[in-house]
Formats: structure tokens, C-alpha cells, sequence
């Protein structure tokens, strides 16, 4: 999976774990990246490595996070990556 959900706010389900806040935009984010498709700094966002962008459908997603995704020739791949912790 290239592109996961990350947000700045996560709500507490009843089993303890935490997941994206229904009421908040998501953000597309590949891993090892310090920003959003978008160009967003994720540095205190809740990143949730287990959920697909493209699968969140109950949620409101970043329409530009979405536009390049959907526009990605390679979105399971790691062809290309953003800026890295490394890099900056």
C-alpha cells in the first residue's frame, strides 16, 4: 500500500485502539514522508499505516490529496517518494 489516512485528530473506539475522526478531513500520506499529498507538515498527526486512502469512503477526504492519488500511475508502488526526516 502506497497511500495511508493521516489526520490531526483521532478519536478512542471502545476496543482502545484509535481511529481517524469522522468529523475532520483525512490526508493521504505515503511512510516515510514528513508531509500530506497535499504539502501538509504531519509531525503530530495521527498516522494510521493500516488504512488505505483510496479504501476510506465513510470519511471526508482531501479533494487535492484525492485528485493525485486517483492521478498516481503507481499508487501500491514507492517509485517516487516525498521529502523524507533525511532529506531536510
Amino acid at each position: 500500500m502506497r497511500w495511508f489516512v493521516t489526520g490531526p485528530y483521532a478519536v478512542r473506539m471502545p476496543d482502545g485502539r484509535f481511529a481517524p475522526d469522522p468529523g475532520n478531513v483525512v490526508h493521504a500520506k505515503e511512510i516515510g514522508t514528513v508531509l500530506t499529498v497535499c504539502g501538509q507538515w504531519t509531525a503530530t498527526w495521527h498516522r494510521f499505516w493500516d488504512v488505505p486512502f483510496l479504501a476510506v469512503r465513510d470519511l471526508r477526504r482531501c479533494q487535492h490529496c484525492l485528485d493525485v492519488v486517483l492521478g498516481d500511475p503507481d499508487p501500491q508502488g514507492s517509485s517516487r517518494r516525498g521529502p523524507t526526516y533525511s532529506s531536510l
